[in-house]
């Protein structure tokens, strides 16, 4: 079931927790240790696993039991799959709704053009259903532009970006297509303040490389960039302060990817926190018993203060009618040497949003709890 919610929803991560000994909750930290997306997977597990040890640190663990983890992609820890914050769909929705606004009401789109530029694989193609849905409800015209794996020739894809002259541009890519396309758009002219880059395309591992190219590119993002906030700072005292960390290049905690890390362990202590109050304090959880407590996340304004990520990422309220739980992005513009927020979280307009989980529902299994 997770594995199937992941594929359908194309949801930005995977959460997998499992007991092993009394006093210990292991999470497999599988991630992209080499190749051309290994700099985004590195610095997101390094986020993780930095959070769960402060946790450790400072707090023991939740109620006791410490967080663990492995790295092989074999560990009988992954039990769970699960889509939090926002999917994918939710953030086709929120981009057409920001170039709409953009454009001065989303009556203007009617007579716009958007062309998508998207690896060419499941992932790349996730958003197609929805800007296709949204393109015949709001009049803009569509082209969907295949760039090959890795990503890092686009020639012949931006002579048709010349041809079609689209108002904008949507990238979703990774890696070394992210820089690629910039430089590309760059060469032949295109601004890149009309562009926008799913979450994927939107860190410094994107934007740097490419130089001046990439200054005024806009990416989504469901969490906020920069080491200003109270949760890195405890990380830092507590982890790296004392000898710690996953970070080799200290520079690097604040980023996008690290950012998402942390990210990812606040969700995972929360579950674990939350499951453990429903099914027993002290003691490891099941991947059944988290499941239930990821459909029952509750972390509101107060909630994130007390864990010293107010702004840091949004409130989200989980069930298994919404298993996401905010469906939000924040748009960010990349200023040649740090991203500046644009926007306040944007969602889908009602509407859409109703009708992206209209695409997802009948893939919902809840837990019994």
């Amino acid at each position: 079931m997770g594995r199937l919610l992941l594929a359908l929803l194309g949801t930005c991560f995977a959460l997998a927790l499992a007991p092993a000994h009394a006093k210990e909750q292991v999470v497999p930290a599988t991630s992209q240790w080499a190749g051309p997306y290994a700099t985004g997977g590195t610095a997101i597990t390094a986020g993780m696993r930095d959070y769960l040890r402060m946790r450790n640190a400072r707090d023991g663990g939740i109620n006791g039991v410490k967080f663990a983890w492995q790295q092989d992609e074999d560990s009988t820890g992954a039990t769970l799959v699960f889509p939090l914050i926002t999917t994918y769909w939710d953030q086709a929705a929120a981009m057409v709704r920001y170039i709409g606004e953009e454009e001065g009401g989303l009556e203007k789109l009617r007579d716009r053009r958007i062309a998508l530029l998207y690896h060419d694989s499941a992932y790349g193609k996730e958003p197609i259903p929805v800007l296709a849905d949204l393109a015949k409800k709001y009049g803009y015209a569509l082209d969907t532009i295949a760039v090959p794996h890795p990503g890092d020739e686009q020639h012949a894809q931006w002579q048709q970006i010349l041809q079609l002259r689209p108002d904008w541009v949507i990238l979703w890519g990774w890696g070394a297509m992210i820089p690629t396309a910039l430089k590309s758009a760059a060469k032949v002219g295109y601004p890149r303040g009309r562009m926008l880059g799913v979450w994927w395309s939107g860190a410094e591992e994107d934007v740097v490389p490419a130089g001046e190219a990439g200054k005024d590119f806009v990416a989504a993002g469901f969490h906020a960039a920069g080491g200003s906030y109270p949760v890195i700072a405890e990380i830092r005292k507590h982890v790296y302060g004392t000898g710690g960390g996953e970070m080799q290049d200290a520079s690097r905690i604040g980023s996008v990817y690290y950012n998402r890390g942390v990210v990812i362990g606040i969700l995972t202590a929360e579950a674990v926190r939350v499951a453990q109050n429903r099914f027993g304090r002290g003691r490891p959880v099941t991947g059944k018993q988290l499941q239930w407590a990821l459909e029952h996340l509750d972390l509101d304004a107060r909630r994130l203060k007390a864990l010293g990520a107010s702004g840091f990422m949004p409130p989200l309220d989980t069930s298994c009618s919404d298993q996401a739980g905010a469906g939000v992005v924040r748009f960010m513009r990349w200023e040649g040497s740090r991203w500046n927020v644009i926007s306040d979280w944007v969602a889908p307009l009602p509407g859409d949003r109703e009708m992206v989980k209209a695409k997802y529902a009948e893939a919902r299994k809840c837990s019994a709890g």
